[in-house]
């Protein structure tokens, strides 16, 4: 499940595992109705689950829909690159790598009771940032970042509390600045193939940004 089931939260508040739900969009009510199936199957038959929730994962083969790879894709190309809003909307990072790890650390030593865990980073970054940072890793200019009307429901800021994981021996490894050179690297050795293999790709840029970037 997202961390954004707990919706937008003020600086410096983070969510713990017991923190209330506040989705703000259907996108994150989705994922917050599905736990709530989850926790009626566990309380009604006694069904052992245990839930990770988790910030934004990223690193190399992730969809181009995807902001970094999109992002990337677009500054390779020279075309504009679509940022929502402000782009001051602040998201928590974890490389794949470090989440791989965190799954085995819980399946390794998951506790029978727990209903819950967080698996987080600590690095929150505004949208544009992460933009600039791509463009001087692609060596393309900043003003290709674009400015476009922000989307319905887009939280300001995430934020969870994965001290429990912690206290199970686990933090992340990859830094953000050595995932993200890591994954746009990737991107410039293999972005063609993966866009080439994704025939709804176009028809998916057009739907969501056509009408933004005019």
């Amino acid at each position: 499940s997202p961390d954004g089931v707990f919706g937008s939260l003020p600086g410096p508040d983070e969510a713990t595992e017991e923190s209330p739900f506040a989705p703000s969009s259907p996108y994150s009510a989705s994922k917050a109705a599905a736990e709530l199936m989850i926790r009626a199957y566990r309380e009604t038959y006694g069904l052992p689950v245990t839930v990770l929730r988790c910030c934004n994962v990223f690193g190399p083969n992730q969809h181009i829909e995807k902001f970094i790879p999109l992002f990337t894709m677009r500054a390779l190309a020279g075309e504009p690159m679509p940022l929502y809003g402000d782009g001051l909307q602040q998201r928590e990072w974890l490389y794949v790598d470090d989440l791989v790890q965190a799954v085995r650390t819980v399946a390794g030593s998951l506790p029978s009771d727990l209903q819950a865990i967080h698996i987080g980073s600590g690095r929150r970054i505004p949208n544009i940032e992460i933009a600039r940072r791509i463009c001087e890793l692609t060596e393309r200019p900043a003003d290709l970042i674009h400015p476009v009307l922000d989307r319905p429901g887009h939280d300001r800021r995430y934020a969870i509390d994965w001290s429990r994981l912690r206290a199970m021996g686990w933090a992340p490894q990859v830094e953000f600045e050595d995932g993200l050179a890591r994954t746009v690297a990737w991107y410039v050795a293999h972005g063609r193939e993966r866009a080439a293999g994704d025939a709804q790709f176009a028809g998916y840029f057009r739907e969501q940004y056509g009408g933004r970037l005019g």
